[in-house]
């Protein structure tokens, strides 16, 4: 018997050092806590070499890299100036800064830090192993770099002659950093070496945007989007042109999670003060029985308020009719001068300017008054198209469904006697109007109850949309060539030089998701945090 303890004392010890052996030589620090603080954007990958690797070999990636929209992007003054401090990098680091270079410096657990954006100052940090570094070429060539050195642990760093750019990296116990700032890579490298320095992670923003995603997905964003508006980038390329909407929210994470036959990604936006939310009777699901399976989009809101039922009223009842194109010269050419970014040189300086606000051709007032008085509870909005019998022409169309808490039909029919032209001018589909149970509904297609077809919503959703790409893509493109087939006039092209943007690059770029069947958004709003889960379902390969 003290034979057989003496073995099992023993065995337990062995596994037990062996444990404590493989701890030592696995780091498993949460990569936020080895990030120096200040970043405005986080991105972290749980194994970056693997999504690169399944990216460079998708189809995807070769059908993207063929289309009109990679060409019309790559010839964009966005694209040009990264590509432009791509090479000013490789000049200092001496070789090629491309994909095989990522290729290369791409290890398992993985996340990039940018803390300036104007002049690209970022860290990135990989979990690679030692044994690995002779392939890197970056790591190869060290010995052309200045040898600097922190609590012991050595770097290497190469400036231009104008200082404009760095390149520094290291290595440290099967981790490869390399940063463009030689004091973030000094302070990288404190953290790495194990002192308990301030971090990403030990800031504010970021551990409130973490506590709302406990679960991480394959990628994980996480931003400060206080520091991020207020960027000049952000005025200048953010193409929503919403600044105003996301300015009550402090910081935002995003997980991307890599299922099976789709992704799924859940998002949180925190607000900075918190609102009030008005009470809900959840009759969302009553609104998506009416919802056709086979419908382009559909979107549906929880308590909508004046402007929804104003919207959708408006595009249903009396849509801007098509107008002819005004010729604007084209932005700026680029130019070897051109300043920075935000001036009048950049070729995206009209996305700072407001939307083009459509005239409208008669008010829907009379009849948002009335549902507002029946006390509207949810609204759905579906769009979708039809191809007409001559198989050539294709025409949107569409309808909408209030659930009141107090219909009235009557109300509504003087409401639409108020509205000219309720039909719209040039619509081929008159409005149908009907009333069931407390659902009003006014279409332009045949929108039937189906209490089992409803789309499934989580709880407390508030806003919820599903785009059929599979259903409405071969339609979509066909109203596409329609919508750019606008003649010349005497005075020159009706729009400016370049594909045309709907036939071609719009429809290049949906054309590169062959797999893709259908895409959905659920909202929720809790006064101090907005929460979106984002599916994206894909046929099966």
């Amino acid at each position: 018997m003290r034979k057989l303890a003496l073995s099992a004392g023993a065995a337990l010890a062995f596994a037990g050092g062996s444990f404590w052996l493989r701890a030592q030589l696995s780091d498993n620090r949460p990569l936020p806590e080895l990030m120096p603080p200040g970043a405005i954007l986080y991105l972290e990958a749980k194994d970056l070499h693997a999504l690169l690797n399944d990216w460079n070999n998708s189809n995807v990636k070769a059908r993207w890299l063929r289309s009109t929209n990679y060409s019309v992007l790559a010839q964009s003054r966005l694209v040009q100036r990264l590509a432009q401090a791509q090479d000013e990098f490789a000049q200092v680091a001496g070789m090629p800064v491309g994909m095989s270079f990522a290729d290369q410096t791409a290890g398992t657990r993985s996340a990039f830090a940018f803390y300036n954006l104007s002049a690209l100052r970022f860290v990135y940090l990989t979990q690679m192993p030692e044994s690995h570094l002779d392939n890197v070429q970056l790591w190869r060539d060290r010995a052309k770099y200045t040898q600097r050195e922190v609590d012991g642990i050595p770097f290497y760093l190469k400036m231009n002659a104008g200082a404009t750019r760095t390149v520094a990296f290291a290595s440290y116990k099967d981790w490869f950093a390399v940063t463009t700032d030689e004091t973030l890579a000094a302070d990288t490298l404190v953290l790495l070496s194990g002192r308990k320095n301030a971090s990403i992670a030990t800031e504010g923003w970021f551990q409130a945007a973490t506590k709302q995603a406990p679960a991480q997905g394959d990628l994980r964003l996480v931003y400060n989007m206080t520091a991020l508006i207020a960027t000049p980038q952000f005025r200048t390329y953010w193409l929503h042109r919403n600044a105003s909407e996301l300015k009550p929210f402090s910081a935002g994470i995003s997980d991307l999670f890599r299922e099976n036959n789709g992704w799924k990604e859940e998002r949180a936006l925190l607000r900075k003060s918190e609102i009030s939310i008005g009470p809900s009777d959840h009759l969302l699901r009553d609104a998506l029985q009416y919802a056709p399976s086979t419908a382009s989009l559909y979107r549906v809101w929880d308590m909508p308020g004046r402007d929804k039922l104003d919207d959708a009223l408006q595009s249903l009842i009396a849509p801007v009719q098509p107008q002819a194109a005004v010729f604007e010269p084209p932005a700026p050419e680029v130019t070897a001068e051109a300043a920075d970014t935000g001036t009048e040189a950049d070729l995206e300086v009209r996305i700072d300017e407001p939307p083009v606000q459509h005239e409208r051709n008669l008010s829907v007032t009379p009849v948002v008054d009335a549902l507002m008085a029946m006390q509207p509870v949810a609204l759905l909005h579906v769009q979708t198209t039809r191809t007409l019998s001559d198989q050539v022409f294709v025409m949107p169309a569409g309808g909408v469904v209030v659930i009141c808490k107090r219909p009235d039909r009557d109300a509504l029919n003087r409401a639409l006697a108020q509205v000219r032209r309720p039909l719209g001018p040039g619509l081929i589909d008159s409005l149908m109007i009907s009333a069931n149970g407390n659902a009003i509904v006014l279409s332009r297609i045949n929108l039937r109850q189906n209490p089992t077809a409803a789309t499934i919503v989580p709880a407390n959703t508030q806003y919820a949309a599903v785009y059929n790409h599979a259903e409405e893509w071969p339609r979509y493109k066909k109203l596409f060539a329609i919508l750019d087939r606008t003649p010349s006039g005497p005075e020159g092209p009706m729009t400016p030089n370049g594909p045309p943007f709907f036939s071609r690059n719009l429809e290049s770029l949906g054309d590169s998701l062959p797999r893709l069947q259908k895409a959905s958004i659920f909202s929720s709003d809790t006064g101090t945090v907005v929460h979106e889960t984002v599916s994206y379902a894909f046929a099966r390969p």
